[in-house]
């Protein structure tokens, strides 16, 4: 549920009459969905990379940093892979290179970065934070759109998903780094 307020933030902007790109946020929202494959296929071969980690580690520190390296790099493949998915979108929409694309492109991609780390601290057994995050996000969302009518609904999106990519980076850096999560 906290997973659709997320997404659908600016849909619900659009049916309250706030100015918002119905084409860019179609390509960001499909390209989003689309990306989540990729995103099996990078939390699988980062589960494995932990697996060999733990198995060839006999020391906490380097087993840590090597943990936050695999944990940063299957981030960067998940990011390149959303990123290919909305230009190739992009493209077969002819979207206008414009700053109010940039900036919705931006918020989703954020946000796809979020739900890539949730997914992953998920099939860790770690949902907590995620979910915290999640709610907190959408109610900076709810609570921008009351308290700043005129601000463009992807900025606000834009805001709130760097926010949250900013908590779940920082949070599965921190819990992922040890190996009593990767039973």
């Amino acid at each position: 549920m906290l997973t659709g307020g997320l997404l659908t933030y600016t849909l619900l902007c659009a049916l309250a009459g706030r100015p918002v790109p119905s084409g860019t946020t179609t390509v960001a929202v499909l390209s989003l969905s689309l990306s989540m494959g990729c995103a099996e296929w990078v939390l699988y071969a980062y589960r494995r990379r932990v697996h060999h980690l733990l198995r060839s580690h006999t020391g906490m520190a380097a087993f840590t940093r090597a943990a936050r390296v695999a944990l940063a790099r299957a981030l960067v493949q998940y990011l390149a892979a959303l990123l290919a998915i909305i230009a190739v979108a992009g493209v077969v929409a002819r979207l206008p290179a414009t700053a109010v694309t940039a900036v919705t492109l931006g918020g989703f991609a954020a946000l796809g970065c979020a739900f890539f780390l949730a997914l992953v601290l998920q099939a860790t057994g770690r949902v907590g934070a995620a979910l915290a995050g999640y709610a907190c996000a959408l109610a900076a969302e709810a609570a921008a759109t009351l308290a700043l009518p005129d601000a463009a609904p992807a900025t606000v999106q834009l805001a709130a998903s760097c926010g949250l990519l900013v908590l779940l980076t920082t949070h599965a850096g921190r819990v992922l780094a040890r190996a009593t999560s990767h039973r």
